[in-house]
């Protein structure tokens, strides 16, 4: 496939993740899924398919997008790629910029993920990587769920979270602060990184063209509620937080839809 889409300069997109590795594990492999008694997600079923990416990547002189990384290694593997010239660029899910494993100790099943939340010290490296382009963009990482694969015991709940309409509050809320980030910063890990990564013209504000628009007010807070929401699942763990800024809406083509909040 990398040998492929060389013919039309495409990306080839991967989430590393080795089921055969992470077996039945419920969450991150550590501390606390010792303490829980779970059997866990080792980090090796992350690493060793990014390496094997990058691996791959470098011997067909091809691209290759490495979607959804959590783990520390992962992003030095992705780094030290990076700087030896391989054609290698990676995301990651917002919850894992924000969380940890330490959240599941309530067996919050809103927050069961993959990948899965982390420990401090990934999530750390996950936001060196973000600081430094080793990470280029972030994603919503969303998986919308009916309530009834969620609302049982944890080991019996499906993975996923919905957070489509929350993610990039979560973010600007978090990373500004955390590694003063500005709006602009905000707009480039969320839009532009991931259109010139996967070669997507970005949409430009003029007379003539057709409208692709997020009304963003940061100066306001708003407290998610499931009311509020526009999604018809309810799997979002961020339900009950107060943001500082608000989502008012969006215009699309002829479309437009302001929210009530």
């Amino acid at each position: 496939a990398l040998q492929y889409v060389k013919s039309f300069d495409g990306v080839i997109l991967n989430h590393p993740h080795d089921v055969s590795i992470a077996g039945g594990g419920q969450l991150n492999e550590g501390r606390i899924s010792t303490m829980l008694g779970m059997k866990g997600i080792p980090n090796m079923a992350e690493e060793l398919m990014v390496q094997r990416d990058i691996y791959l990547a470098e011997y067909t002189d091809s691209k290759v997008h490495i979607d959804n990384i959590s783990t520390a290694g992962a992003v030095e593997m992705v780094r030290k790629a990076k700087q030896s010239g391989v054609k290698v660029t990676a995301s990651v899910p917002v919850l894992n910029l924000r969380f940890t494993d330490e959240e599941l100790l309530e067996f919050n099943s809103n927050l069961k993920v993959l990948p899965p939340l982390r420990t401090e010290n990934d999530r750390q490296a996950l936001l060196k990587g973000i600081k430094d382009h080793t990470i280029d963009f972030i994603t919503s990482n969303h998986v919308p769920l009916e309530e009834e694969a969620k609302k049982l015991e944890f080991s019996f709940a499906e993975f996923g979270a919905a957070g489509l309409e929350t993610a990039f509050l979560l973010s600007w809320q978090s990373l500004k602060k955390e590694l003063d980030l500005n709006l602009e910063d905000m707009v480039r890990l969320w839009s532009r990184s991931a259109r010139k990564v996967l070669n997507i013209d970005s949409p430009l504000i003029s007379p003539g063209v057709m409208a692709n628009l997020t009304l963003f007010q940061p100066g306001i807070s708003w407290q998610v509620d499931a009311k509020s929401l526009q999604s018809k699942s309810s799997n979002n763990p961020l339900i009950g937080e107060v943001f500082e800024g608000s989502i008012l809406g969006i215009i699309n083509g002829r479309k437009s839809e302001i929210f009530d909040r």
